[in-house]
């Protein structure tokens, strides 16, 4: 069956009505093929047996590198040994690689300069190298900072807000919720368990966003106290819906319900009575700000700081049930 599927095949291009003669496909499988991305991925499989210096991540047809170094100068010298071994294996694998979208970032504290050193290169062309770059979604900044991905968050719902004050004056109000929850709240919630423990001046940028749309989605007067449209409504600002969810993510890391490198170790409590289940996770060992801002320290803090009859509910619905409620009453 996938011999019939992958061979003697042709291929047609159609634009604005215009079709191109037909064409063998000579290696490759067919575009828009719902079996091409499995199949693509089962070819590509191998990679990860190259033996390379970095850390190796793979998204459909997004591959990324990492590497961790004191210096620029060591990191640039590992990459360039892995790019060269990577070329040869697309070269040996009829594959290219789209060096115009392939590029590289050096992360580092905000205020450290980064001595000169020599651009990496994959067949002899250099790459370009950025500040910052979007990754699944999410813009990483060389600095260290999500003032990227916050000013494009801001960006996507400051366009809706027009629109909304339009559409509130003749939905109801149930109907005002699914739009916020779909409109607003999808941006907003998107990745926030990461970007969300930036700087304070940027998520007040942010929440006073928030505080506008809601204002103007659920018809409240521009002067009302922000407390009491949230206390209204009952929905969660920045701040709530980071805590939220990052430990909603928790949970689901310490019941293993979710496919991820990240892992908690629970603390144990023995008394002479009895043995209680733990419910306190184990802080990580850090030395930068940078670190603590980390959902393996700054996590496991908000996770820990939750009632134990919280945590140490069974039912993962029971978990965000208690969860919610317990944020909503008590965090502002």
């Amino acid at each position: 069956m996938f011999k019939s599927y992958l061979t003697n095949r042709s291929q047609v291009v159609k634009i604005d009505n215009v079709e191109s003669s037909a064409l063998p496909i000579t290696y490759g499988v067919p575009q828009g093929s719902i079996l091409g991305p499995l199949l693509f991925l089962i070819y590509i499989n191998n990679i990860t047996e190259l033996g390379l210096n970095g850390h190796l991540t793979l998204y459909a047809d997004d591959t990324c590198l990492f590497y961790f170094e004191k210096n620029v100068h060591d990191a640039i010298a590992r990459a360039q040994e892995d790019l060269k071994i990577l070329f040869e294996w697309f070269q040996h694998n009829l594959l290219t690689v789209n060096i115009t979208k392939t590029c590289y970032i050096i992360f580092k504290a905000k205020n450290k300069i980064i001595p000169l050193h020599d651009p990496l290169t994959i067949d002899n062309i250099p790459l370009e190298k950025k500040t910052y770059e979007k990754y699944l979604g999410l813009r990483m900044e060389s600095g260290l900072t999500w003032n990227k991905q916050i000013d494009y968050i801001k960006n996507k719902i400051s366009s809706l807000v027009g629109s909304l004050r339009n559409v509130s004056q003749c939905i109801p109000k149930k109907l005002r919720f699914s739009i916020y929850n779909s409109l607003v709240k999808s941006h907003l919630l998107y990745l926030i368990e990461i970007w969300g423990s930036a700087g304070k001046t940027k998520l007040q940028e942010l929440q006073r966003l928030q505080n506008r749309v809601i204002k103007t989605l659920f018809r409240y007067p521009y002067l009302t106290p922000t407390h009491k449209i949230f206390k209204e409504t009952k929905l969660m600002n920045i701040s709530q819906l980071y805590v939220y969810n990052t430990c909603i993510l928790i949970r689901k890391i310490i019941d293993g319900t979710i496919h991820t490198n990240l892992t908690f170790t629970k603390k144990c409590h023995i008394t002479k009575r009895s043995l209680r289940r733990p419910s306190l996770l184990v802080l990580p060992k850090t030395r930068t700000n940078y670190a603590r801002k980390n959902i393996t320290y700054e996590g496991v803090q908000l996770y820990n700081k939750l009632p134990s009859h919280i945590k140490n509910v069974s039912s993962f619905n029971g978990f965000k049930s208690q969860l919610s409620k317990y944020i909503l009453e008590t965090t502002h």
